[in-house]
């Protein structure tokens, strides 16, 4: 039996299981499944949704719904109507799924919360082929963790940077693929109300343009205030939609060719279907 991995994603409508361990304390938890529209929405109970602008588009395939980025001001601005992003010192985790070819000698951001100009940030992006987590304080001191290998392959990654206490460290496809954990993470993040937090471009007021264009795919993007461990990371990239309620279907591999099979298909168990109830 072969799963077919995109139908992991719940559809439109699915909530969050707040019972389920992966769901505490998100901020921001953004499917990217609408598909259509211009609205992204936030499932995490903040009210921090997102509006497309620039060049981002939807699009379809292997990972489901996702947000593909051209590279000149693709974004999703985020509502920024109450200071959930300002974690002060707390634990922070960031991940996303997403896939880039390029950035060889460039930045792209997958999530970016800052005011361009003062107070804190943080953000996960993709930075001279690298995956890059970084926080800085509201003087503006930054600290960063890289991967050691460059993650523009082409392909899809879960992508996931953490900060826990003084200590941060990024994590790809579940794996630790940092440069030695990096010290001195323990910046205090608190922004102006000018801050502005993004999937995609984010806007800096100072040279009055869109900065860190990401060019590539995003399936997904949570922010928590937790630190993830290693364990949960991995787990996050096996099952990364296990927090919401909803059956996964599953796609076999008939001799004839590949076909999905759902409850209304002939000889289905229906008393004892064979879902698999990411949630549990």
């Amino acid at each position: 039996m072969i799963e077919q991995e995109w139908l992991q994603k719940p559809p439109l409508g699915v909530p969050i299981n707040w019972g389920h361990l992966h769901s505490t304390r998100q901020v921001g938890c953004y499917l990217l499944n609408e598909g259509s529209g211009s609205r992204v929405n936030d499932l995490s109970g903040t009210a921090n949704a997102g509006t497309l602008g620039g060049d981002a588009t939807w699009g379809i395939g292997e990972k489901g719904p996702h947000l593909a980025f051209a590279g000149v001001d693709g974004r999703a601005a985020l509502t920024y109507s109450n200071p959930f992003f300002d974690c002060g010192l707390a634990p922070l985790s960031v991940m996303a799924i997403a896939k880039t070819s390029a950035h060889a000698e460039t930045y792209g951001n997958m999530f970016r919360y800052d005011n361009s100009n003062a107070n804190g940030l943080f953000g996960l992006r993709i930075g001279l082929g690298k995956l890059q987590f970084l926080i800085a304080d509201a003087a503006r001191t930054v600290a960063s963790v890289s991967s050691t290998a460059n993650w523009n392959d082409g392909n899809w990654h879960s992508f996931v940077g953490t900060r826990i206490g003084a200590s941060m460290n990024v994590y790809v496809d579940g794996v630790d693929a940092g440069n030695g954990i990096t010290t001195g993470a323990d910046k205090n993040i608190v922004a102006a109300s000018a801050a502005l937090a993004a999937i995609g471009a984010l806007w800096n007021s100072a040279s009055s343009a869109w900065t860190e264009e990401f060019i590539g795919s995003i399936a997904c993007v949570y922010v928590a205030y937790e630190g993830w461990s290693p364990s949960t990371v991995q787990s996050l990239h096996i099952r990364p939609y296990a927090m919401f309620d909803w059956p996964r279907l599953w796609a076999v591999a008939a001799a004839a060719g590949n076909w999905l099979r759902s409850p209304f298909d002939a000889g289905f168990n229906v008393k004892n279907p064979v879902y698999d109830y990411g949630w549990q």
